[in-house]
């Protein structure tokens, strides 16, 4: 009943397509910026621009100025047997992603899902002498929930994981806002999924061992923000994990369900 997203084999990849023409009208004229986001946080303490975040920004808006959007070619995902760290980072992903069909993840042509995978197919589709590198697959063992997960990051920086996510736009900010505001703001603003991506990384964080970044890439302006985030951030997916067993029924019954199934094939390995 678990589940995870993979890329499909040579053989499988009957539904790689090419970059649609909606994503094609907006991505080519696009021309990436790294900016400062330090006023956006001003908010978020698990967040701090640095010196190191600062050249991860350079570095990706240099890495997408230079590719060529035209020549990517989009890989589908499958669903396999196994729960991702991406699947942990909300009870709704986890309770959507068991409940999704096992089949070939569908690419909808100018969709925000079709940019963001364009957006992180252009990021290591040219080798370049930087602080970026390739991602490593990564293993996650999750001491709250009593399970592990796997999952990739988008990329690495200074042996750090680095999650890249693609946003409609960097404005409005949250900045000086007054109390009253600040909950109604908060859902219109770039960071209303900010619990949901710290959790992604601070898992990444969790099998690393050490800092992570956070980059955020705007649709409209192109603009190019990037946070480090604290060695400590596993503490809050813990935290979140930890709640969400209490206050989510459904997320608590899966969770206990991947228990079992792990319990099952380690003791199915002890006797081979």
């Amino acid at each position: 009943m678990t589940t995870e997203t993979r890329k499909l084999t040579e053989e499988e990849r009957t539904n790689d397509q090419a970059l649609s023409n909606q994503d094609e009208e907006r991505l080519i004229p696009t021309k990436f910026k790294a900016i400062s986001g330090e006023a956006l946080v001003d908010s978020f303490p698990l967040l701090r621009e640095t010196d190191r975040s600062m050249e991860v920004a350079r570095a990706v808006a240099a890495r997408l100025n230079a590719a060529d959007p035209k020549t990517i070619v989009l890989v589908p995902y499958n669903q396999t047997s196994r729960i991702s760290v991406s699947a942990l980072k909300s009870p709704r992903n986890l309770i959507d992603r068991v409940n999704s069909e096992t089949c070939p993840q569908e690419i909808v042509a100018g969709s925000r899902s079709e940019s963001g995978m364009v957006i992180d197919a252009m990021l290591h589709q040219n080798e370049a002498l930087d602080c970026l590198s390739e991602p490593s697959r990564l293993s996650v063992t999750l001491t709250k929930l009593g399970i592990s997960v796997s999952g990739t990051p988008d990329a690495a920086a200074f042996d750090c994981p680095v999650e890249l996510k693609t946003i409609a736009t960097l404005t409005p900010g949250m900045s000086y806002m007054p109390d009253e505001l600040y909950s109604f703001y908060y859902g219109h603003t770039p960071f209303r999924n900010l619990c949901s991506w710290l959790m992604q990384l601070g898992m990444y964080q969790q099998a690393t061992g050490g800092e992570g970044f956070l980059v955020l890439v705007s649709r409209d302006t192109g603009a190019v923000v990037c946070y480090e985030s604290p060695d400590n951030l596993p503490l809050f997916v813990e935290y979140h994990h930890n709640k969400w067993l209490t206050d989510y029924p459904a997320f608590e019954r899966i969770v206990n369900d991947i228990r079992q199934i792990d319990t099952s094939m380690d003791d199915c390995d002890l006797h081979e």
